[in-house]
């Protein structure tokens, strides 16, 4: 059952009993927290976002300053997580006493439209990390997009973005961090362009490795969180590569549908192996993890709410969606990320963004919370539809069924979601 544990760091709001868990770290006002194995498997990372010395990224500047930082890495260790939630031992810059976590990839923050792809630095208003992973041979490898310009308009719901740029760590503990180069050619930065004919469809992005597979294997979406039909629309796309090859272009193959089967090949114009539960809606932003021998992938659906399908492998046939937590239940929710530590996919811990606001345009605007949320609950459910691998698309695709068609596939998702998660439809009074 899907049951709201703790505000994992942030600002959880006043109604919340919020303890304030970061504030020791001056991260008081935060979101994503996307979980990661590290230390080699001594501990578990927390890439969080925009984060701030004050809860209300909209409120006054405190004393010291308002102290922007994207992202900061936490660090948890405890193993009852399903009942305490994550607690946070340390962050990079700031040991476990206390202190001001630090920024870990180098770049600065510049103005809108500012930063340029392949221009010798990572600038850009902001990055926001989208994953990190630590490879075989103890490397850390970590991504982030880089914003162009904050927005929402009928085709996009957050944000344009530069490119997803690249960055990694040769240090223990991955407190210090380096820009990604290109391995044949160390004067230019790795990152992927979003106006890339591929890259494009790699903006959000989440890590996988599995057993016995030395390819690192990346999981995307279209940048911010795309909206739209045809050409237009978002999904998740796969790519792959051997973990020691991955900042060269040419090595990366690509899973896709070449007319009458899947294939990998670098030729390869990928396509989307799932889509949005919500006909027209977005995927944004994404994580990946293993759990208990399959993979499951979470997102936030644009309409039900953040959502979780799983597959025995990155490019084999998926679940159709299970629901997390519903709109209801969390209005403003975003960026669901499974623990790397669970073991039992029908009782499981992760995190949830939560930033609901109120604002008068041109008045004000604030915060009723800026957090990350640890939740508990299903990932899995029996909604008695199934993926092909003799289809374009891997899950359930409403997209290419008539309204009345997707609305009863919609339906027998949350039907069965609700068997496992029942506060779904609690939430909805129903």
């Amino acid at each position: 059952m899907s049951t709201l544990i703790h505000t994992s760091a942030g600002y959880g709001g006043l109604a919340s009993g919020d303890t304030k868990p970061t504030d020791k770290f001056q991260v008081k006002g935060t979101d994503l927290g996307y979980l990661f194995t590290g230390g080699k498997g001594a501990w578990v990372g927390g890439l969080f976002g925009d984060t701030f010395n004050k809860p209300d990224p909209h409120g006054a500047t405190p004393a010291g300053g308002d102290q922007w930082r994207s992202p900061v890495l936490g660090r948890t260790s405890n193993r009852d997580f399903l009942t305490r939630g994550a607690v946070w031992d340390n962050f990079a810059g700031a040991p476990n006493t206390g202190g001001r976590a630090k920024e870990i990839f180098p770049y600065r923050h510049v103005g809108a439209n500012v930063g340029q792809v392949n221009s010798g630095n990572f600038d850009a208003f902001t990055v926001i990390p989208n994953d990190a992973i630590q490879v075989p041979d103890g490397r850390y490898f970590a991504m982030g997009f880089r914003v162009r310009e904050w927005l929402s308009n009928p085709t996009q719901a957050m944000c344009w973005t530069i490119s997803n740029a690249w960055f990694w760590s040769d240090e223990p503990n991955a407190d210090t961090w380096q820009v990604g180069r290109y391995r044949d050619n160390l004067n230019r930065l790795y990152e992927w362009d979003v106006w890339d004919a591929r890259g494009k469809f790699f903006q959000n992005a989440s890590f996988l490795m599995m057993p016995n597979d030395d390819n690192l294997y990346v999981f995307g979406s279209r940048e911010g969180r795309k909206t739209g039909v045809g050409t237009e629309a978002d999904g998740v796309y796969l790519r792959r590569a051997h973990y020691n090859n991955c900042f060269t272009d040419t090595e990366w193959e690509y899973w896709g549908w070449t007319g009458d089967r899947w294939e990998w090949g670098k030729n390869i114009t990928p396509t989307p192996i799932l889509q949005p539960l919500t006909p027209g809606g977005f995927i944004g932003e994404l994580n990946v993890q293993r759990i208990a021998g399959k993979i499951v992938l979470t997102y936030a659906d644009t309409v039900a709410g953040s959502v979780a399908l799983t597959a025995d492998r990155p490019d084999g046939v998926w679940s159709a969606p299970t629901v997390l937590v519903s709109r209801v239940q969390s209005a403003a929710q975003y960026a669901p990320s499974v623990h790397p530590w669970n073991t039992n996919l029908e009782d499981a811990y992760f995190h949830l963004s939560a930033w609901p606001q109120i604002s008068v345009p041109g008045v004000f605007q604030t915060s009723l919370a800026y957090c990350t949320q640890g939740w508990r609950g299903s990932l899995v459910s029996d909604s008695g539809i199934v993926g092909s691998l003799s289809t374009k698309s891997l899950s359930l695709d409403t997209s290419t069924m008539n309204r009345d068609d997707a609305a009863r596939a919609i339906q027998r998702v949350i039907d069965a979601s609700a068997e496992v998660n029942p506060e779904i439809k609690e939430a909805a009074g129903e």
